[in-house]
């Protein structure tokens, strides 16, 4: 089993997912070959094959479906789908790593476990077993499944703030970037041309922030907003914080 080509995966965590990949919904899992070929499985009744070269656009789009990279596959990757996976059986340092690339490129949260993901998966001796809700069972060879340490996870969560929802993420990491910050600074920061809908809008979030378990804001003397973290990284569910 070779490793992915460099550039390929250097790509999917610079740029994130390429498209059309990026917007689509369905299918459990996909390969991303170095020739830049993508194929997807479990998006229709049959397999099929997107021949048209992958394409990384210039600006960072976040998309409400992404896909994630869990490991090599021969000269490729293999990714998931995030939201329709369920990824709870692998292990932590493996989840830690599809979760941090889920929040860096998706406005939406991986789903909650009430939703009941449509496939299982699980890795086992270079392979990792999807199986589909009529017990259907997809194999594919893969190299070591791609990982990250508790500390590392840590550190993503207080760059990103991806333990908040889309909406008070964009605030808060705006704070954080370029704070302190004046309430107007802050509002033409998120809205570049604002209006009194999205004024409105802002000072709600700002609310939500002030009452978050996990958030301290604040205002210097001068009214400038601050904003720090105020409580330690949730790691993924079967690991303790």
């Amino acid at each position: 089993m070779t490793d992915a080509a460099p550039h390929v995966l250097q790509l999917l965590l610079s740029r994130g997912v390429p498209r059309p990949l990026s917007g689509l919904s369905t299918g459990s899992c996909a390969v991303l070959s170095q020739e830049n070929t993508i194929s997807v499985f479990d998006s229709e009744a049959a397999d099929w094959t997107l021949t048209a070269q992958a394409r990384w656009p210039e600006d960072i789009a976040l998309d409400s479906h992404p896909w994630a990279a869990l490991a090599p596959h021969g000269s490729g990757v293999v990714l998931l789908n995030m939201t329709a996976c369920d990824i709870s059986a692998l292990p932590v340092e493996v989840r830690m790593s599809l979760e941090m690339q889920h929040q860096r490129y998706s406005p939406a949260s991986t789903p909650a476990s009430t939703l009941a993901p449509r496939f299982r998966v699980v890795t086992d001796s270079g392979q990792v077993r999807i199986t589909a809700p009529t017990g259907t069972t997809r194999v594919l060879p893969i190299g070591a499944a791609y990982t990250v340490t508790e500390d590392a996870y840590r550190r993503h969560e207080e760059l990103t703030f991806s333990y908040l929802s889309p909406s008070l993420r964009v605030v808060a990491r705006a704070i954080s970037l370029f704070g302190p910050l004046s309430t107007n600074d802050l509002l033409h920061r998120v809205y570049p041309a604002p209006t009194d809908k999205n004024k409105s809008a802002l000072n709600m979030t700002l609310s939500r922030l002030r009452h978050h378990p996990r958030v301290n804001l604040d205002r210097l003397d001068d009214g400038r907003l601050t904003i720090t973290h105020g409580g330690s990284a949730e790691l993924p569910s079967g690991q303790a914080s």
